[in-house]
């Protein structure tokens, strides 16, 4: 499996949060967020506080049926089991996990580079959202790998053949969509085309239908074919779209799209007609874990070290936790204009793997 200069992985999801979201936690985040004293021993006293050691990891993780959630909940019984540390899971939206965080409501979150990007810079659906603590990237949580498929019948080859076309991809509210408006205004043109918003597993039957002309969503999760992707797949002859080179560049230049090169046969079984090469080109969505200078580096360090240690228990409790079998996969979802939480900066130096084009952050 090959990306398009960027480092060698799979994939995953991340099914998120709304702008709305962040915007509608931003009152009751502010002021720490209720945090429990006694799993983080830290009072939110603003951003210049003094960092704390932190034993019990909070975080809002995605929906229930997630793979992010399974594989966090993985994780925890792993930790509870191996380490002196723990993960404290519920479900909820990567908007909520990254608001939730910055107010000071738990100590670890995951949620894409470009959210990470807003968060940094305090725009977007985090303009309105009150930090009490500076965001940090910490690891790779997952990717999302968005592919597009038209009925193989059709002359369509690239994302930027799709002017007029409408096309389905799930969830309004997830975040990932904002990728594929960018790329697709990228390859086809803003305005030129209709994102058709519904829930995940009704891509099927809206493709099937001839309700629309193109279908997506979340292609590949932490390696793993979605049960509605496979099922677009198994009913219908669909041929993979890639892009264009003129697409690749501009999505090269782009300052938060990235590009994943994978086989064919890597998006799911019964693919009936392919009449373009045997790789396909696509979108790739990165999703770090996140925290902030609430939690000491020695804290962050050792969650890492924790689960870098028990790797192969967090395979057996999920089969997403494979991708981090490939050590690059640590660091690979990491943005360089976000700086690196100082504890992960030493953990990923002592494992070899810090890459000089990220940003160590100090507090």
């Amino acid at each position: 499996m090959t990306t398009d200069g960027t480092h060698t992985r799979r994939d995953a999801i991340k099914y998120l949060g709304s702008a709305a979201a962040l915007t509608a936690l931003a009152g009751c985040n502010s002021g720490g967020g209720g945090g429990d004293s006694s799993s983080t021993g830290q009072s939110s006293t603003g951003n210049g506080a003094t960092p704390e050691d932190v034993s019990t990891f909070r975080l809002i993780s995605g929906p229930q049926n997630g793979v992010t959630f399974q594989m966090h909940n993985a994780a925890a019984g792993v930790l509870e089991r191996e380490s002196d540390l723990g993960l404290d899971v519920v479900a909820g939206t990567s908007g909520e996990s990254m608001s939730r965080l910055v107010g000071g409501g738990s100590q670890l979150a995951f949620g894409t580079a470009k959210a990470g990007l807003n968060a940094s810079n305090r725009e977007g659906p985090f303009a309105n959202v009150d930090f009490e603590y500076d965001l940090y990237q910490v690891s790779t949580q997952t990717t999302l790998i968005e592919p597009l498929v038209v009925p193989a019948s059709t002359d369509h080859e690239h994302w930027s053949d799709l002017d007029g076309v409408s096309i389905a991809t799930g969830a309004q509210g997830s975040t990932f969509q904002a990728y594929y408006r960018e790329a697709l205004d990228t390859a086809v043109g803003e305005g030129n085309y209709e994102l058709v918003h519904q829930g995940f597993t009704e891509i099927p039957q809206e493709f099937s239908a001839g309700r629309v002309g193109a279908a997506g969503g979340p292609g590949i999760v932490s390696g793993l074919t979605p049960s509605f992707m496979q099922q677009l797949y198994s009913d219908n002859e669909v041929r993979l779209l890639s892009l264009s080179e003129e697409t690749k560049q501009a999505v090269r230049d782009h300052p938060w799209l990235a590009l994943q090169t994978l086989p064919n046969d890597a998006f799911g079984d019964s693919i009936e007609a392919y009449t373009q090469a045997d790789k396909t080109t696509t979108i790739r969505v990165d999703y770090p874990h996140f925290s902030t200078n609430a939690v000491s580096a020695d804290s962050v360090n050792g969650l890492l070290n924790a689960l870098w240690d028990n790797l192969d228990a967090l395979v057996d409790a999920h089969p997403a936790w494979k991708l981090f079998q490939d050590d690059q996969v640590w660091v690979s979802t990491l943005h360089p204009d976000v700086p690196v939480h100082p504890g992960a900066v030493a953990f990923f130096k002592d494992k070899g793997l810090w890459d000089e084009n990220l940003t160590a952050g100090s507090f």
